[in-house]
């Protein structure tokens, strides 16, 4: 492996400068799970046109000139251009391949070999810090341009069905009857569009919803979480716990998907992943079997994603904690149980916090093998909820329902 410091826009000026090849190409440009932008690239004489229609936006082209430290960013719709350095944050803004200028000098360059991309061979190359890799590029010698780039920001732009020869000079050059002007003018022009706005809120309503869940696990707690309209489910511990060890169960129409993710687990694992046609679950148990925990939950699809959870844990006197509520919750209900005996007796308080800041608090007392429920719509619990046990054992559960009344089952 041979490692090199070199600033990244002197290298692709270099690379592209020796290129003799004009051609044309796809680029696919991912930039999430969800996030897949087609465009297409134009390279002539060492300059380069990138064009990307957006399915949220405008389209946007910009006509990059990596020697001379140069781009023009275009934008048909209002037949407008603006000017800048290549290697300026408005460039890395619209061309991938201008991303990598911000690596610098005080990225080590390291030769990994070569590779195929789309039928042209490639040196491949990482640019990073020590072990802390920030790009990987994959150049092809013949076209001097890269094949592939693999970034931290973006994390994929490969090059496709490459068509070699001439390529007419105008389509570098800014088309006629465009107006030369500033990011900020062209940037308020964008915003106060109703058609484009119009076109952002139809592309994001198209879009898979995500969700993310985080609750506390201690020892002895169970954790229920329903799930509907999921197409994938990832859970796992969010933080470190060496010490805990947990189950973790998923169930579909009642029947348990899996076999592993019903052992017990010590600390944190690699999450357990579910996707796909009928392997999705619509209900994931978790029990902490010792030590204590924060368990996280990631799902994608259409929502609501979660329908409500489940927490059920031990109490004795002492326990007590305070929570905030999700905005989307439409009931928290409470759930108080003492453990049977002649003498025990749990005593307590709950409590919620209303949308206008003020407290409510309920006293309770509940005797040996009895149950008390105490619920609170959204209301009431905009602002928080908590509970504190003051004497006895037994079990407390706690219910946070996102579904509306009538759509409300046990779980």
């Amino acid at each position: 492996m041979k490692v090199i410091r070199l600033g990244f826009v002197l290298f692709l000026a270099a690379t592209v400068a020796a290129g003799t090849v004009d051609f044309t190409a796809d680029v696919v440009k991912t930039e999430g799970e969800d996030h897949v932008v087609k465009g297409t690239l134009h390279m002539k004489g060492g300059v380069y046109r990138l064009e990307f229609p957006d399915p949220a936006g405008p389209t946007i082209i910009s006509i990059s000139d990596p020697a001379k430290d140069v781009v023009r960013v275009l934008v048909p719709r209002y037949k407008m251009y603006m000017e800048d350095k290549y290697s300026s944050r408005l460039s890395r803004s619209n061309d991938p391949f201008a991303i990598l200028s911000v690596l610098g000098e005080h990225h080590e360059k390291t030769d990994a070999g070569t590779e195929t991309i789309s039928g042209y061979e490639c040196a491949k190359a990482s640019y990073g810090r020590g072990e802390q890799v920030a790009a990987t590029v994959w150049t092809s010698a013949k076209l001097g341009f890269p094949m592939k780039i693999s970034l931290q920001t973006v994390r994929e732009v490969v090059l496709s069905n490459v068509k070699e020869g001439n390529v007419e000079a105008a389509t570098m050059e800014v088309p006629e009857g465009y107006t030369l002007s500033d990011r900020k003018t062209i940037q308020d022009k964008l915003m106060a569009d109703p058609e484009l706005k119009a076109k952002r809120e139809a592309w994001r309503a198209s879009q898979p919803r995500r969700g993310a869940l985080t609750k506390p696990l201690t020892a002895g707690a169970e954790l229920r979480i329903l799930v509907g309209g999921a197409t994938r489910v990832k859970a796992g511990l969010a933080y470190k716990a060496p010490e805990c060890k947990w189950t973790l169960e998923a169930f579909r129409s009642g029947k348990l998907l899996g076999e592993k993710a019903a052992a017990p687990m010590v600390g944190r694992v690699d999450p357990v992943v579910w996707e796909g046609e009928g392997k999705v679950p619509d209900l994931v148990v978790v029990k902490c079997l010792e030590g204590r925990a924060f368990f996280s939950l990631d799902t994608k699809g259409k929502e609501p994603l979660v329908f409500a959870t489940k927490t059920k844990v031990p109490v004795k006197a002492g326990a007590n904690r305070n929570w905030s509520v999700s905005p989307k919750v439409t009931l928290v209900r409470i759930r108080v149980t003492a453990d049977g005996g002649e003498k025990n007796e749990v005593a307590g308080k709950v409590g919620w916090v209303g949308a206008d800041g003020s407290p409510e608090n309920v006293d309770f007392t509940v005797a040996a093998g009895e149950t008390k429920t105490f619920e609170a719509g959204a209301k009431a619990v905009a602002g928080g909820a908590s509970y504190d046990i003051s004497r006895g054992t037994g079990t407390l559960e706690v219910v946070e329902d996102y579904r509306d009344e009538k759509d409300r089952k046990p779980f």
